[in-house]
């Protein structure tokens, strides 16, 4: 990406506030690690981000955003024709007209107002719709994509076992924070075979979801805890009580929209059939509130099983995507 810039903006005078006729950019390599931006209520925080964003796949890098308060939505917004029936759906909802000819009616006001303001700019909108897919997830609700926010994806049997050790302690900590097992990770037998249940799937790639997590606690797939039998370590009694604990998380009008979609991962997120997609958003100000055994996950923006799977992946010759 020799010679390509990021085009961010135009320089400001800092006593007059007034802008300069210098512009500002970046370099692709110059986001390789991390950065926040800095500002109060309304100083331009998003809009810094979604110029960022929208240059990064101008230029040809895929990027994945987790956006926690619904703020990235306008990243959908790719109508290179501006006519009035691309911005219907995206008012609907929000919309205080009442009947269906009043939200036509504002339909055609908001792509006026965009026709008149972007001027030149329709030509970065042709530019955008051209880079790729942009995809729009919305964890527990049906207005973007479903996605499955309780599941654990396999890992590669490369992994080493402190990883996937954290890994599962994650996920079982955040099912104790929902009182589904005691959180003591020595003193408590569930504990200790949710955990290990965990790494057991993990180590043989298979995608974990709280319902197949149920089915390993009834029937385990491992003989032995430690040097113990698994019986002897937990009966069976036990077991179907933890099951029965983790059924009722599932049967939760809060965490039962979570399970639809494809299971999380960064497959699921940046891949496709066809390739790689230009944008993923991650939404999560839509669905109901979650439970914490999601809320975890986006500590970071990359849950622990994410991370550990890139340090596994080969190296690459071309970017990866850039997650914010």
């Amino acid at each position: 990406m020799s010679g390509v810039r990021l085009e961010i903006g135009e320089y400001v005078f800092p006593t007059s506030g007034l802008l300069s006729d210098v512009n500002a950019s970046l370099e692709p390599s110059e986001l390789t690690r991390h950065a926040l931006p800095v500002g109060m209520t309304g100083s331009g925080k998003t809009g810094l981000a979604t110029v960022l964003l929208e240059e990064l796949q101008l230029v040809g890098v895929p990027t994945l955003v987790i956006d926690s308060g619904g703020a990235m939505g306008g990243l959908m917004l790719r109508f290179p024709d501006l006519q009035p029936d691309d911005f219907e759906p995206w008012l609907e909802t929000h919309s205080s007209h009442g009947s269906g000819a009043a939200l036509c009616d504002n339909a055609a006001e908001t792509a006026a107002l965009w026709r008149s303001q972007l001027g030149s700019d329709r030509d970065r909108l042709v530019r955008l719709a051209e880079t790729g897919g942009t995809r729009f997830f919305t964890p527990g609700s049906s207005v973007g994509m479903p996605l499955n926010l309780t599941g654990l994806p396999g890992l590669p049997s490369s992994q080493d076992d402190r990883a996937l050790h954290l890994s599962a302690e994650h996920y079982v900590g955040a099912l104790a924070r929902l009182g589904v097992v005691d959180p003591d990770p020595l003193g408590s037998p569930e504990h200790v075979l949710l955990v290990n249940l965990i790494e057991h799937a993990q180590k043989e790639g298979r995608f974990l979801d709280l319902s197949a997590l149920i089915a390993d606690v009834v029937h385990p797939p491992t003989r032995r805890i430690g040097v113990m039998s698994v019986d002897t370590f937990i009966d069976e009694t036990r077991r179907y009580a933890l099951a029965k604990q983790i059924n009722g998380l599932l049967a939760s009008t809060t965490c039962a929209p979570l399970l639809e979609g494809p299971g999380l991962s960064l497959n699921t997120l940046v891949g496709t059939a066809s390739g790689r997609v230009a944008c993923t958003i991650v939404s999560l100000a839509h669905g109901p509130g979650l439970p914490g055994c999601c809320e975890y996950r986006y500590l970071d923006g990359r849950p622990p099983t994410h991370r550990t799977g890139q340090r596994a992946g080969p190296g690459k010759d071309r970017r990866h995507p850039v997650g914010c």
